[in-house]
């Protein structure tokens, strides 16, 4: 049986299909154009947010670093050999530095306990790890105190969360049951009571909550400043423009690639920054600083003389803010050997003769009158291009770039007292004064860059540079006499009844350094038992002594203050010698060789007295002869002979010394 359709049937038919695909076109163009509104939408919101963040970026960059210090089970105290605190705390102390020379950093320490036990007392172990890892940092820059903020939290619970999802050794019905009981509103330590009774619990707990257990800190610090511009170096005590010192060659090329094919159209100024290295008197370094900065003009006026017209000479004297950068950016030097040098750099109430004295006497100074201070000797050329306001050399405040050192750390004198002496009155040696034409560039103005006077010549009491700064007695040690305590008691007590001697010479070498002979003899000396015990001995040894300089506690940290012999030391020597014992009829006879290797301490008991505590073991190599036989006062019979090698412990002292010093002038700021 076949269908039939009318007409009317198949119109209304392919009416209904043409109001069926308008419907549905209807509906997927509001779609279609519903989803292309939200992508505009978030595309705008993009840019917006980009174009926010370059912004801000562009207007203060800053670096952002964390580091996480784990604790064990139920401790406070930081352990740097625990999982990885050692790596961890390496960080922090580089990223506490570069917050200490920037007083816009921040600091936030957020802190934890693992999710066990009662939540109060898990809070009182967040506080103290917090607290433990705040005093770490301020323990080695206290200026940072005040700027630490602390946000110590009872338990780790989204640590726990994001370890359970990230974990693919749970199947998937224990994770589901972990996070439902996580992510329950109940009381926390009734959740903990029931995560406990799951099966997976044990190898959560042994896997993850040790994790849990930290101090986690945030540093937001700007970076190290850079120096811009093409920059000069000069040699100690010249003014020339030296194309072959340093780099200066590679500085002509890129002056020439700026300058070559360019008119002064294209510059709205040239500036030359000049600068001497802040040692030595301060005016004639002053003198320096202009006549760098007027060789350099000189050199692009002859060479380039379209642009004479454009340039600026600005000296800066003794280059402390150029200083300043480059121990900042020096590769070499510990973050606490800058912090050191810095509290004295940037400290306000210092005049610059009392910031190179405190320089002088810092551990750094060799490394910095060797690889620091050259690189202060220079001239910047710095273009300045039209609509450029600021200059594009970074030159940072001194006295708003870190907190005033404390007043125990550094000698400040009155503001009155750092008057700096005209040019004119600087007192030098007659022949060491040229009255050199005012247009020459060569100067011979006592010595710029360094002083005139060595700090060991200037008259006692004398003030250098009108008065500001005077010259201190300090007593050094220069050597000691010593006594082994140990070795003469023990050969009084073992019933020979020898008579000791025992005598020692030190000699420092430098602040770390020294070197020592020893000399023992035991004189044979008669006793009870018919005369059958006796001892003699001779023995002298060399060596050498390192002191690392720290404190008990950490020897590898120098100490401010530490005297010469005193501390932690390690030590290596050689020795020789004779003996020959006999008791009750029996005797050796032999010559020794032996090695040593140890380490001591030496305590202070006052200026001139100090106790020496050293162990060390090494190998003794011996040839002896043995005796036996004596009847009545017949001597020894020899028997035989033979060679031993002994492994062990060589060496062990307690020593009392006597220190002899010598007076070493030192100079330092008048406070009157």
């Amino acid at each position: 049986m076949s269908a039939h359709v009318t007409c009317e049937d198949k119109t209304k038919t392919e009416f209904e299909l043409t109001v069926l695909k308008m419907t549905w076109f209807s509906k997927y163009s509001k779609k279609a154009a519903a989803i292309a509104q939200s992508a505009a939408r978030l595309m705008l919101v993009l840019v917006v947010l980009l174009a926010t963040r370059v912004g801000a970026l562009a207007a203060e960059p800053v670096q952002v670093s964390t580091a996480r210090v784990h604790f064990p089970v139920n401790a406070t105290s930081i352990n740097p050999g625990y999982l990885e605190n050692s790596q961890a705390l390496a960080a922090i102390k580089e990223a506490a530095f570069r917050c200490a020379i920037d007083n816009e950093s921040k600091i936030e320490i957020v802190s934890y306990s693992s999710p066990e036990g009662n939540i109060a007392y898990n809070q009182y172990l967040s506080e103290k790890r917090s607290a433990a890892l705040r005093n770490y940092i301020l323990s080695k820059y206290p200026t940072l105190r005040g700027r630490i903020s602390v946000n110590p939290n009872a338990e780790s619970w989204n640590d726990l969360r994001e370890s359970v999802v990230s974990d693919d050794r749970l199947d998937d019905e224990s994770r589901a049951r972990m996070l439902e009981l996580i992510d329950a509103d109940m009381d926390v330590d009734v959740k903990e009571a029931e995560l406990r009774k799951l099966p997976s619990f044990k190898h959560l707990y042994s896997t993850f909550f040790k994790h849990f257990r930290y101090a986690e800190i945030t540093f937001t610090a700007k970076p190290a400043e850079k120096f811009s511009g093409l920059v000069v170096l000069f040699p100690l005590n010249s003014t020339e423009f030296d194309l072959n010192y340093a780099d200066n060659a590679s500085v002509l090329k890129a002056l020439d690639s700026m300058l070559k094919g360019r008119t002064p159209a294209d510059f709205k100024e040239i500036k030359i920054v000049s600068g001497c290295s802040p040692d030595g008197p301060v005016a004639a370094n002053e003198v320096m600083s202009e006549r760098r900065g007027a060789s350099v003009k000189e050199f692009i006026e002859a060479n380039y003389p379209e642009f004479s017209k454009l340039i600026n000479l600005e000296s800066q004297g003794e280059a402390w803010a150029r200083l300043r950068e480059v121990v900042v950016n020096d590769k070499t030097l510990t973050s606490a050997q800058k912090y050191e040098i810095l509290k004295v750099v940037d400290n306000p109430a210092l005049s610059a003769q009392a910031k190179e004295a405190a320089l002088r006497e810092n551990a750094t100074w060799s490394h910095l009158l060797s690889d620091v201070l050259p690189l202060v000797r220079y001239a910047a050329i710095i273009p300045v291009y039209p609509g450029d306001d600021s200059a594009a050399i970074a030159q940072p405040a001194l006295a708003d770039t870190v907190a005033v050192a404390p007043a125990d750390t550094v000698t400040a004198a009155p503001a009155d007292t750092a008057k700096v002496a005209p040019l004119d009155t600087i007192v030098a040696p007659a022949d060491t004064l040229v009255n050199a034409p005012a247009d020459t560039v060569n100067i011979a103005v006592a010595q710029p860059d360094t002083l005139v006077q060595p700090v060991d010549t200037l008259a006692h009491g004398k003030s250098a540079a009108a008065g500001s700064l005077a010259i201190a007695k300090r007593q050094v040690p220069i050597a000691a006499v010593t006594t082994n305590l140990l070795y003469e008691s023990a050969t009084v007590l073992t019933g020979f009844h020898s008579v000791p001697l025992t005598i020692g010479l030190e000699f420092p070498l430098g602040e770390h350094w020294s070197t020592y002979a020893n000399y023992m003899a035991t004189a044979p000396w008669r006793a009870w038992n018919s005369n059958a015990n006796c001892a003699e001995l001779l023995h002298a040894d060399l060596g050498v002594k390192w002191y690392p300089g720290g404190s008990f506690r950490n020897p590898f940290t120098p100490k401010a203050g530490r005297e010469l012999l005193e501390g932690w030391y390690a030590y290596a020597g050689v020795g020789a010698g004779y003996y020959d014992f006999e008791r009750n009829g029996k005797g050796y006879q032999g010559e020794e060789l032996l090695g040593t290797l140890g380490l001591g301490y030496g305590l202070s008991l006052g200026h001139h007295w100090s106790l020496d505590f050293a162990l060390g073991g090494g190998p003794i190599v011996t040839r002896y002869r043995y005796y036996e036989g004596r009847s009545n006062n017949e001597h020894l019979m020899y028997q035989y002979s033979g060679k031993l090698t002994y492994f062990g412990v060589t060496d062990a002292k307690v020593t009392l010394r006597y220190l002899f010093h010598y007076n070493k002038n030192v100079k330092s700021q008048e406070t009157r």
